[in-house]
């Protein structure tokens, strides 16, 4: 885990710039300490989290530019999007291309609502990154689901995949850290922290349905196949809540039922019982890792909030202008924070802006620093990182 002392060294009277600890660099507008890279995994099933952290915020980027003009439009968008995330989970090609031509449409329609003007523009170049952080997910996961992973299991080769991945940096402009995250000299995967997880264990349950498919063979009925569709749509669904900040109980509710509707239809079969027991098993470690995943910390929140007004008392009124505009961007990030504290992704953005907002707060604070604001600030840091779902190493 980043050390927070590092942020807010005790020699307060140097240059920020000259200390030797961790500085913040921009990354296509989210400003994060330069270590992180080294805790968000890049190989395996962290690459899949990084994708959809990229999509989150595109989304959110989206919706910041459009606001209130385009509402209707941006609804759509967002149904379309949880839809196509849906269908790359459960692994359908030819849902995926009609779901990447209905998001193309939603775009035109979005364009032409708003018109020729700078916020076009803006639009235009946020769909081509969401584009390409979407085609990545598609990548990433069909690779995934062709490697054995099973529960403590770890990727292969990544030669294929690195090569992709290199060109997506190049064409979105994003830098992801090299091989900070990837797989230690040993091959082990490092930790993958609760995200990670939590698409290690989609994974699992897709790779049952696939044993389970292969081994009726031409066996399997119709209402058999239905069922399994129905247990990797809500499967998909359950990605797409997280990604698209809404509520994952009612479609984790769809797959529990779902799978107890596939077990049904299948029968005693012998040749078939292991493979649902391990299905049986993998669902509800799922259910149970989002479920610990999505519970809002409200304790953690509660700590941070207190923080904040600690902070602020011990700041007091008498601030510069660019302190005062740090400490209404701090305030807005916990606001933010509090609203998305039940959803992982989102709130790897909300830390992030409230990260940046206390390290600028700090540069900009006049020194000799108030009695009591180093160690503010520190606590402050300290607890925002715990709180964070992949920062959490």
């Amino acid at each position: 885990m980043l050390n927070p002392r590092s942020f807010f060294p005790s020699d307060s009277n140097q240059p920020l710039r000259n200390r030797s600890r961790l500085q913040v660099e921009q990354l296509e507008g989210r400003a994060l300490p330069s270590g992180f890279g080294s805790l968000v995994p890049v190989a395996g099933a962290g690459q899949v989290v990084k994708d959809l952290q990229h999509i989150r915020s595109d989304l959110q980027s989206l919706t910041q530019v459009v606001g209130s003009q385009a509402s209707g439009d941006l609804a759509t968008i967002r149904a379309d999007l949880l839809n196509l995330i849906r269908d790359t989970v459960a692994g359908t090609p030819g849902a995926i291309a009609a779901d990447l031509q209905t998001l193309s449409a939603d775009k035109a329609t979005l364009l032409n609502d708003l018109g020729s003007t700078s916020q076009s523009r803006i639009v235009s170049r946020i769909f081509t990154g969401l584009m390409k952080d979407l085609q990545s997910l598609n990548a990433d996961i069909t690779r995934l689901g062709t490697t054995n992973h099973g529960h403590g299991g770890r990727d292969d080769d990544r030669d294929e995949h690195g090569s992709m991945e290199e060109s997506h940096e190049q064409s979105t402009g994003r830098e992801y850290g090299e091989d900070e995250g990837g797989e230690d000299e040993g091959g082990e995967e490092r930790n993958l922290g609760q995200v990670g997880t939590v698409i290690r264990d989609v994974l699992s349950v897709r790779q049952d349905l696939q044993a389970l498919v292969k081994t009726l063979g031409s066996n399997i009925t119709s209402t058999v196949t239905n069922d399994v569709q129905a247990v990797q749509s809500a499967l998909g669904s359950v990605i797409g809540d997280l990604v698209t900040g809404t509520s994952v109980t009612q479609d984790l509710t769809k797959l529990n039922d779902a799978l107890t509707t596939l077990t049904t239809d299948v029968g005693t079969g012998s040749a078939t019982q292991g493979i649902l027991t391990s299905l049986k098993n993998d669902v509800q470690t799922l259910t149970s890792d989002v479920t610990a995943l999505t519970t809002p910390s409200q304790a953690a929140l509660q700590r941070i909030q207190s923080d904040v007004q600690n902070l602020e008392g011990l700041l007091g009124s008498n601030l510069s202008s660019a302190a005062q505009a740090d400490v209404a961007a701090l305030d807005a990030a916990i606001t933010s924070l509090g609203k998305d504290v039940g959803n992982p992704l989102a709130i790897t953005n909300d830390l992030t802006n409230a990260l940046k907002s206390e390290f600028s707060l700090f540069r900009d604070l006049t020194r000799p620093l108030p009695a009591g604001t180093q160690h503010s600030l520190l606590r402050l840091a300290t607890d925002l990182i715990r709180l964070s779902p992949v920062l959490s190493m």
